[in-house]
């Protein structure tokens, strides 16, 4: 029995029409709905527009995919990639395509049980994912691996002035009471890390900011 993707927006890359159409249909049994995109260009429109939530990128096309997985990777929304292929994994496309950011490979022929199997896997392994990652204005914090990133580019900060961030983070814009927040956690060191995360901020020239007040402390992400 087949996975349900009941709700599924799949986007089809592959300039081969016949095939296109038979995952169209196979899929569209599963649930899903399906643009298929004969052109890297085309594809990558679509991805762009938000109207979908993976990618199925075609390693045997006539059209560069590689070129079309770092097209995908420069959006502003990433979205998780599956190539299609007809090469095994030791297939130099395929290693490449997987190093640049593709989430998995299928080997034609397959199955469509095996492929909305894949789809679904590989979907709420993203999911997972993105639960891990706090976003507050130009700053990405992955709370698993313990990295900021500031307008994309790393941000070095200490373990506990890093715990702060994250706190101040998740607290969003809202200003939050200092003592029910983290008086209790970090006491006579919280002033201390607090001027550390303002001056990481800073330094970094994150949009972000350590708001003080009588009220409590929040994170002002400049946003309107």
């Amino acid at each position: 029995m087949s996975t349900s993707l009941d709700g599924v927006k799949v986007l089809l890359i592959d300039d081969d029409m016949d095939y296109s159409e038979t995952l169209h249909g196979g899929l569209h049994a599963a649930g899903a709905t399906i643009a298929c995109a004969g052109t890297i260009e085309e594809g990558v429109e679509i991805a762009r527009k938000g109207e979908c939530d993976v990618v199925l990128l075609d390693l045997t096309a006539s059209f560069d995919a590689r070129a079309g997985l770092d097209a995908l990777g420069a959006l502003e929304t990433s979205l998780p990639v599956i190539l299609l292929t007809g090469s095994g994994t030791d297939s130099e496309d395929t290693v490449t395509g997987l190093e640049q950011g593709a989430d998995d490979y299928l080997v034609k022929p397959f199955t469509f049980p095996d492929l909305c199997a894949r789809i679904a896997e590989v979907l709420a392994s993203y999911d997972r994912a993105l639960d891990s990652v706090l976003i507050a204005g130009d700053l990405v914090i992955d709370r698993v691996r313990s990295v900021v990133l500031c307008q994309e580019k790393s941000m070095e900060m200490p373990a506990d002035a890093l715990a702060v961030l994250m706190l101040l983070a998740q607290g969003g814009s809202t200003t939050v009471p200092e003592l029910d927040l983290m008086k209790a956690l970090f006491g006579e060191q919280l002033d201390r890390l607090l001027d550390q995360v303002s001056e990481r901020l800073k330094q970094a020239s994150s949009t972000c900011r350590v708001n003080r007040s009588p009220e409590g402390i929040c994170l002002q992400t400049g946003e309107a």
